[in-house]
C-alpha cells in the first residue's frame, strides 16, 4: 500500500486527486505529509527538499529541470496526464524510480558518444603500452615453448588474439 499526501491549492483539485487515487486500491490518501510515502503536488517545491525527504510527484504545468530532480522531485507530469500515468508515476516513485515524459529523458540520462568522457593517450603513453605488450608477448612465447608447445601453437594463439581485436599486429 502506497501512502500519498495530496498537496494542492484548491479543495476541488484535492478531491479529484483523492477520488482518482483511492480507486486504485493500492494507494491510500493520508491526512499528513508525515505519514506519506510519496507527496503529490500541483507545483514544484519553492525550496529544494533534502535528499532524504519524501519523494515528490508533480502534476501540473511546471517546467522540467534537473534542479527539480536534485531537490526531491521524482516525477513531473503535465496537467493533461492520463489517470493511469499519474498512478503509474506514484508506483514508480514509491519503488525508488524516476518518472517523466520520454521527451525529457535527456535531463536524467547521458545520451550520445563518450568522446568527452574518454581521455586519449599521449604518444609517450602509447609507446609505453607498446613496449609492455612486446615484453608480455615475449614472456608468453617463452612460457608456451617451456610448456612443451611448439612455435606453431604460439603463432596460432597470437592470430586468435589478433582476430579478437586485442592486438593490432602479430
Amino acid at each position: 500500500m502506497i501512502r500519498v499526501w495530496i498537496e494542492t491549492s484548491s479543495a476541488a483539485a484535492r478531491a479529484g486527486f483523492k477520488s482518482l487515487l483511492e480507486s486504485d486500491g493500492r494507494i491510500e490518501v493520508v491526512q499528513s505529509p508525515l505519514e506519506a510515502d510519496v507527496i503529490l503536488r500541483e507545483e514544484l517545491p519553492i525550496a529544494p527538499e533534502s535528499s532524504e525527504a519524501v519523494p515528490i510527484v508533480v502534476v501540473g504545468n511546471s517546467p522540467v529541470s534537473l534542479r527539480a530532480f536534485q531537490g526531491g522531485v521524482r516525477a513531473i507530469l503535465s496537467r493533461e496526464a492520463a489517470p493511469e500515468q499519474i498512478v503509474a508515476a506514484l508506483h514508480a516513485v514509491s519503488a525508488g524510480l524516476i518518472a517523466l515524459p520520454a521527451e525529457y529523458a535527456s535531463l536524467v540520462m547521458h545520451a550520445g558518444p563518450l568522446e568527452g568522457q574518454v581521455e586519449t593517450l599521449t604518444p609517450r603513453e602509447m609507446e609505453a603500452l607498446e613496449m609492455l605488450a612486446a615484453v608480455l608477448l615475449c614472456e608468453m612465447r617463452e612460457t608456451v615453448i617451456r610448456g612443451g608447445h611448439d612455435e606453431k601453437r604460439y603463432v596460432g594463439w597470437m592470430n586468435r588474439l589478433r582476430d579478437m581485436s586485442f592486438l593490432d599486429e602479430g
